[in-house]
């Protein structure tokens, strides 16, 4: 969608939602002479729910204002097929008036809809979600290279983990894509199992 067309949309509606890959497309598309905040009606509702930079989203809040509008984050959280079943988890930061604006807005494409402070805070909050999926994905990757590397048998580690404190979505998530593409994947595997069985024999 060009710029002409972000400020043709912007004249007939009083609510947008943006999913964009970063803050730098957010901003593209909110600020300059055709962007959202210079057409949109006055208390209109933005709510971004791109991965952003907070620091970004408080600037676009800020400048929001100056319009009288309402910039708020509300990043989601789970995969593309509960997107689809409009199932998805929304980190909403927003002062407390907006809020159920907002929620009415969200509850179109999402099941469970958190409020977890003023604006801003939703995006935080999804950079440390982030943080933890993938620190979690890269343990879990590393402990299935290494049991094909020692011959141990994946669905055996993965009957163990479903039964213990060590499971997890994301576990099962990575398992069952493993258990499908485990030639496929394995055939890329890294030389850490060899480090880690190196390290244990010393």
């Amino acid at each position: 969608m060009g710029a002409h067309e972000h400020s043709e949309l912007a004249r007939h509606v009083s609510a947008v939602v943006l999913s964009l890959p970063s803050s730098c497309e957010v901003e593209e598309v909110c600020l300059g002479r055709h962007g959202l905040f210079a057409h949109l009606p006055r208390h209109s509702l933005i709510l971004d729910c791109t991965t952003s930079y907070p620091a970004s989203t408080l600037t676009l809040a800020e400048q929001a204002k100056k319009h009288a509008l309402h910039f708020i984050d509300a990043p989601v959280t789970r995969s593309p097929e509960q997107a689809e079943q409009g199932r998805l988890n929304a980190i909403v930061g927003s002062d407390q008036n907006t809020f159920p604006m907002a929620a009415r807005v969200l509850t179109a494409f999402c099941e469970n809809i958190v409020h977890v402070g003023d604006i801003g805070q939703g995006h935080k909050l999804k950079l440390v979600y982030n943080s933890m999926t993938m620190g979690m994905a890269a343990v879990v990757a590393e402990a299935c290279q290494l049991a094909d590397a020692i011959d141990v048998d994946l669905a055996t580690l993965r009957s163990l983990v479903s039964r213990g404190a060590t499971n997890s979505g994301i576990f099962q998530n990575f398992a069952a894509f493993c258990w499908t593409k485990s030639r496929m994947l394995w055939q890329y595997r890294s030389e850490t199992p060899k480090r880690i069985l190196t390290a244990a024999c010393d």
